[in-house]
């Protein structure tokens, strides 16, 4: 028993398993949407680049700029009053000292300044330990019971020596003596330090993590020294982020009582001008120095301010150390002067970058001199002004919606050229805001912002016109030439899609007698026929502006001023029809060659043109799933009816009277006046016989003359002499008009000779206009 075939199985609902990837796909092209849509991706550019800002991520690329206008504004004055001398390599090598000079000699250093009478000495070093320098001699027993006396035992030496600050270790009957030199080298300096009067000594805030806790420590000058000192002042101060120093602390707060220490530049500034100390000072606000609102200074947070620097590294006046204890220099160096003593030796590494520091000048600046610059800051009045990252935002957002008001503009050049004008114009006006004002404006932000809101809805926009550009190439390179699609393409702009309403020239043409030349044909190579004819005609339209509506079949349907404007639409539509009528004799000569070949019957191709000119609806037509660029209105039908005509007059090339007005050039005569069925109005037709050359000569002229007597006879009802000049007509048809092979004008005016006979027989009336009614459409 055969098996009963089964059935195949319903196909099953998807499940949601299923319907998972479809769902994850739909999400991703909805995210895709949004995020590529412009509106988005311009507010999330302009916003992002703000929120960067205001994070600081464009930090780095601030302080890059800043030290850039720093090095195109170059130098500046400075005070002359600020001496720096110098524990230099010049000082190591004629002393033979190593650091740390002994302060004795220190302090001859120190007297040296003093004695010039200077108005205060800063010395950016620190003193936190009491001198290890020691001295020792090695003496026999017997020189020391010499000095003794011989009244003392050795104990008893050792113990008296040990009150004076000497201790004693004896070995086999000598003695090694070794004096606290340290304690007598503080006490010389002490004293140098308070007969100067006005010296200003290191201390330091630090915080102490190794044992877990911060323990903070406010750690200063042993107490001698402290004590001999004019005053003490605190040494701290933080290079920014990419290691360079731009500002230095007016005062240090004390998180541990809550107290602000005055820098030692500060100090020093507040020494020279013999201000007294401000007593009252916040982390954040002004501290007056002197009087006037230029002795102002806008603290930064945490008590920091801006410096302005003069230059690079020895913009000020060094001078060796080495030098003033032996009176290289007079006092009178010194006098009323501002005289720092510091490190400049690389090799005590107190170095530092600052804004100067650049690929040409590569040469580090010493921390005294940083503080020198800071000190002349304060003095000038003069401080670098900045403004929080917020400040910065604020602009990068201004500076972006401008940028983006900036992609309006449709033509890219001038967007460009008006961006570059935004970018230099900001980049000038805050190089102008720094050298005129000391002022600071956040710069890579803005600059950012700008680019990133011009060129991502730029290159979005672009990207959206290039994909319309494809969308046009494959929407019109089926009906334009290449050059045409490429002009739409370039333009959009002179394309406009849609039901637009417009004066446009419409063309139908058909391959007469095609029933009997399909006969010859099996169905391949019947296709293979209609390619060879269609495609030079279709090169032809395209070459003269023309657009391709549509094939059907043997025929074409073409129009003009559309897409493209246009303006002598019905001057190339009438070109093109003579340039078709022309092909046809280099085309004929092929297919009867291929015929010939082929051992195949050859039939003349000839092909009829109708031509019209009106207003048209042009646009993408259909449905909602399938359309077409195509024509449609009254004027559309009546170049199909105008063609159809054609076969009736037995005349090649038709058009209507508004394409024949507006072509006036080409040579042509008047058809007929026609009321055709289902109309009133009467339609004037003509046939299109050449070149406007063609027009000019006098065989044309004649023949042209006698048409139109011969019209006014016929139309007047004037039959005998309009018979007479039918056959006038007939004898002057010259060469080369655009006709039928071997009918010519014939029929067109046997037509007239047989509605003569007609009218004698059946006249037309007294009211009649010359018009005939067609039974037909």
């Amino acid at each position: 028993m055969a098996k009963k075939k089964k059935s195949p199985p319903p196909a099953a609902e998807a499940s949601s398993e299923d319907n998972l990837p479809k769902k994850k796909a739909g999400r991703f092209s909805k995210l895709r949407a949004i995020l590529l849509n412009r509106s988005f991706l311009i507010v999330t550019v302009t916003l992002l680049v703000p929120v960067l800002a205001a994070l600081g991520v464009f930090q780095s690329l601030e302080y890059s700029v800043s030290n850039q206008y720093f090095q195109l504004r170059g130098p500046i004055a400075h005070s002359e009053d600020i001496i720096i001398v110098a524990i230099d390599d010049e000082s190591f090598q004629q002393t033979g000292l190593q650091w740390p000079w002994p302060r004795d000699y220190i302090a001859k250093i120190v007297a040296g300044i003093s004695a010039g009478k200077p108005k205060a000495i800063s010395i950016d070093a620190f003193f936190f330990e009491p001198s290890n320098d020691k001295a020792s001699i090695e003496v026999s027993g017997a020189d020391v019971q010499k000095i003794s006396g011989g009244t003392m035992t050795s104990e008893q030496l050792i113990a008296a020596l040990s009150t004076i600050g000497m201790s004693v270790e004896s070995e086999g009957g000598n003695f090694k003596l070794t004096v606290d030199a340290g304690q007598a080298q503080d006490k010389v300096f002490a004293g140098a330090l308070a007969e100067a009067g006005n010296v200003i000594l290191n201390s330091e805030i630090n915080v102490d993590n190794s044992g877990g806790a911060s323990i903070e420590r406010y750690i200063q000058p042993i107490d001698i020294l402290k004590d001999a000192a004019y005053l003490t002042a605190a040494a701290n101060f933080t290079a920014d982020a990419d290691g360079f120093v731009r500002r230095f602390p007016m005062f240090v707060v004390s998180k541990r009582d809550k107290q602000a220490h005055y820098t030692w530049p500060a100090m020093t500034a507040f020494t020279y001008m013999g201000q007294a100390l401000p007593t009252q000072m916040r982390a954040t606000g002004n501290v007056t120095i002197g009087t006037g609102p230029d002795k102002t200074v806008a603290t930064l947070r945490s008590g920091f301010f801006n410096i302005n620097f003069r230059g690079p590294a020895k913009t000020y006046r060094y001078i060796p150390a080495y030098q003033i204890p032996i009176g290289d220099h007079p006092p009178e160096t010194f006098t009323d002067k501002i005289v720092l003593i510091g490190a400049t030796s690389p090799s005590l590494q107190d170095i530092w970058p600052t804004p100067y520091l650049s690929r040409t000048n590569s040469t580090q600046t010493p921390g005294v001199e940083v503080g020198a610059h800071a000190i002349d800051t304060i003095l000038h009045g003069d401080y670098i002004i900045t403004y929080p990252v917020n400040m910065g935002a604020l602009i990068a957002l201004i500076v972006g919606l401008l940028a983006v008001a900036l992609t309006r503009i449709e033509k890219l050049a001038i967007g460009l050229a008006l961006l570059a004008v935004l970018i230099v114009g900001y980049l000038a006006g805050s190089y102008f805001l720094f050298t005129q004002f000391n002022t600071v404006v956040a710069v890579a932000g803005p600059l950012v912002a700008m680019v990133l809101s011009y060129a991502v809805p730029t290159v979005e926009r672009a990207a959206a016109e290039a994909k319309k550009r494809q969308e046009i190439k494959g929407a019109f390179s089926a009906y334009l030439s290449p050059a045409m699609v490429e002009i739409v393409a370039k333009d959009p702009s002179k394309l406009q899609l849609g039901g637009e309403e417009r004066e446009m020239t419409i063309l139908f043409s058909d391959i007469r007698g095609f029933s009997g030349i399909s006969e010859l044909f099996d169905a391949h190579g019947l296709v293979g026929y209609i390619n060879k004819f269609l495609t030079p005609m279709t090169n032809v339209i395209q070459d003269h502006k023309g657009t391709i509506d549509k094939y059907v079949g043997d025929c074409i349907m073409a129009f003009w001023n559309a897409p493209l404007d246009d303006v002598e639409h019905a001057t190339n539509a009438c070109a093109c029809a003579v340039a078709l009528n022309r092909l046809l004799a280099p085309l004929n000569v092929t297919f009867k060659a291929a015929a010939d070949a082929a051992g195949r019957k050859h039939l003349q191709l000839r092909a009829g043109i109708g031509m019209n000119t009106g207003p048209t609806v042009v646009g993408n037509m259909g449905s909602d799933t399938r359309f077409n660029y195509t024509v449609m209105g009254d004027s559309v039908n009546v170049a199909s009816r105008l063609e159809s005509s054609s076969k009736q007059y037995g005349i090649v090339l038709v058009v209507g009277e508004t394409t024949r007005a507006l072509a006036p050039q080409f040579a042509a005569l008047e058809i007929d006046k026609v009321v055709v069925k289902g109309k009133t109005e009467a339609l004037h037709s003509f046939t299109l016989l050449g070149e406007p050359d063609i027009a000019l000569t006098p065989e044309f002229k004649k023949l042209e003359e006698a048409h139109i007597e011969m019209l006014r006879l016929f139309r007047s009802q004037d039959w005998e002499g309009a018979n007479a000049k039918i056959t006038e007509c007939r004898g002057l048809e010259p060469e080369g008009l655009c006709v039928e092979p071997g009918v010519g004008l014939g029929k067109l005016y046997d037509m007239y000779a047989d509605r003569i006979v007609h009218y004698i027989e059946e006249p037309p009336g007294a009211d009649w206009d010359g018009s005939y009614h067609a039974k037909e459409k």
